[in-house]
């Protein structure tokens, strides 16, 4: 029985397109929205483990593993989830609550709203993030060149 991958994507509505498209190495899930749906409107979508392996997701129990290059994606965090990006030149937001964020690889940029850890190592990262778990904000851990991490400030 193949693992069931759960993503909440943003829509990409360039030129009024309403297909959001997750591409990888190994090939690319296109999921098609109403019509009427709005450029900032999120879809919850559904990818059966075989499909999110082929565009470079994996989930191992409660770790959600975002692989290869260039991908852009929204993902809606459940509790406890652990996330880790890895390879080069990703752009990820994180929505909800993670319990952990680990970075690694190359030129990633990550945005998340919550998140108990961030561990980043590599070269040229950056991460922002909203808030930590609780007051204290996130454990924050930071290895490698040029990475950087930091709080997003409300105006």
């Amino acid at each position: 029985m193949a693992a069931i991958l759960i993503a909440q994507v943003a829509i990409a509505d360039e030129k009024k397109k309403k297909t959001v498209k997750l591409t990888g190495d190994d090939g690319t899930l296109q999921v098609e929205v109403p019509e009427d749906a709005d450029e900032d409107e999120r879809r919850d979508v559904e990818v059966d483990g075989d499909t999110a392996a082929a565009v470079g997701l994996t989930k191992k129990n409660n770790k959600l593993v975002i692989e290869g290059a260039g991908k852009q994606l929204v993902h809606a965090c459940a509790p406890k989830q652990e996330i880790m990006v890895q390879g080069s030149s990703h752009q990820i937001t994180l929505t909800g609550k993670c319990h952990g964020v680990t970075v690694e690889g190359t030129q990633h940029n990550v945005i998340v709203e919550s998140a108990g850890k961030i561990t980043v190592s590599g070269v040229g990262n950056q991460v922002s993030y909203e808030r930590g778990l609780d007051k204290k904000g996130p454990k924050i851990s930071k290895s490698g060149l040029n990475n950087k991490v930091s709080k997003i400030e409300k105006k």
